[in-house]
């Protein structure tokens, strides 16, 4: 959101909204017990944020990546009620785009409730 809505940014290295996300992580790490960063993050682009973040918080940092065919992602997006065009998503595909430390990497055949259980299980062990 912040790099297309707000600041109208390309995804490219050193855009403005890798700035802006990590002022706003700083905050939230400060200030709420639970922040989610969600979205299509090309490691590219983004994995030095994320690789920092990762070094500083690595015991309160979750990551998980959906391994899923373009086929599968296309579907889950038309449920959205504002789902981005095909073309779009086509354009920002990227196979295999993991960080190299999630914690999980879900795949097609996992399950949203064992999904879900994984990332609860991740957040209240101590």
């Amino acid at each position: 959101m912040f790099r297309k809505q707000i600041l109208t940014e390309p995804d490219h290295t050193g855009n403005k909204s890798i700035d802006l996300m990590r002022t706003n992580i700083a905050w939230a790490q400060a200030n709420v017990h639970y922040l989610i960063i969600e979205g299509i993050l090309k490691q590219s682009v983004y994995g030095g944020m994320l690789t920092a973040l990762h070094e500083e918080a690595s015991t309160r940092m979750h990551t998980y990546y959906f391994d899923l065919p373009f086929a599968v992602a296309l579907a889950r997006n038309q449920t959205k009620a504002a789902p981005f065009p095909e073309a779009w998503l086509r354009r920002w595909w990227l196979e295999a785009d993991e960080l190299g430390f999630e914690d999980a990497i879900f795949t097609p055949d996992v399950d949203f409730a064992h999904q879900q259980a994984q990332i609860i299980a991740d957040l209240t062990q101590k």
